[in-house]
């Protein structure tokens, strides 16, 4: 079994991904078979010397720089065609695929604990999973929840509208906030920071839906999975999350955002609240 990582980059620095290639060498101590695939986005610095000079000599790594920002699920896709196409006749059906992205770090020990539990025969019905996420504020991030809603949305938006005791009620539970920290449970909308996926199914489903250059593919490639199986909150696994909030700051996000959210709810029905 081959654990494979895809990263997509753009305009990252070396200081960015340090963390998370310093995670990736650390779990190389423990599982023998680990590829990493990056697809840079078109950045100004190309840090594919930088990863060569980082990374554990033993972890393959491909490397493609992009003339252009293809965007966050094409750039994963682009990421995994070119491992798969490595691996060629090798390629093991038990295989697992870890997107990531490039502000996450984690301790070997925790994806251990999550590659352990979805290659467990008695969890041969689950097909992706993500780990408890803690942002740079060391507090937990609600990173397992229901299908989006306009409602819920409008909500994480505006802020003050949490200060409406119906609105915080509604979002906590839109959040699965109460369950977060507890117990293992099956989610329609996992963040797609951190996704462990079985490979052949993530080949079932053809990758992510290209269509979303950013935003609310995550909640788009859960759906797809999960009519292969269960898609699993995975709280016994930590790891961390230097959480930016792009669309919060960004006009130009802000329109990735909206254009994303009309495509979701083309595909798959308006759903208000």
């Amino acid at each position: 079994m081959d654990i494979i990582f895809t990263l997509v980059l753009y305009n990252n620095s070396p200081e960015e991904i340090d963390p998370l290639i310093s995670s990736i060498n650390n779990l190389k101590k423990i599982n023998k078979k680990i590829f990493l695939s990056v697809h840079d986005n078109g950045s100004k610095n190309n840090l594919e010397k930088h990863l060569s000079s980082k990374l554990d000599s033993e972890i393959t790594k491909i490397y493609h720089n992009s003339k252009y920002n293809v965007g966050f699920g094409k750039g994963h896709n682009c990421a995994y065609k070119k491992i798969k196409k490595f691996l060629n006749k090798n390629n093991n059906p038990e295989n697992l695929l870890i997107v990531v992205n490039p502000d996450i770090f984690f301790e070997a020990k925790e994806i251990s604990k999550m590659i352990r539990f979805i290659s467990d025969d008695k969890n041969n019905d689950v097909v992706c999973i993500s780990p408890l996420i803690y942002n740079n504020s060391n507090k937990i991030q609600h990173s397992a929840k229901r299908n989006p809603t306009i409602l819920s949305l409008l909500i994480g938006r505006l802020n003050f509208l949490e200060k409406i005791n119906i609105l915080q009620k509604y979002l906590t539970q839109n959040q699965n906030r109460e369950l977060t920290g507890g117990g293992i449970f099956e989610s329609s909308y996992l963040s797609g920071c951190f996704l462990l996926i079985k490979a052949k199914i993530f080949e079932k489903i053809k990758g992510f839906d290209e269509r979303y250059f950013l935003h609310f593919e995550d909640a788009d490639i859960t759906r797809e999975l999960s009519k292969y199986g269960k898609c699993i909150h995975f709280p016994k696994a930590k790891i961390n999350h230097l959480w930016q909030r792009g669309s919060h700051k960004s006009k130009k996000q802000t329109i990735y955002l909206i254009q994303s959210m009309i495509k979701y709810f083309n595909k798959w029905g308006l759903s208000i609240f």
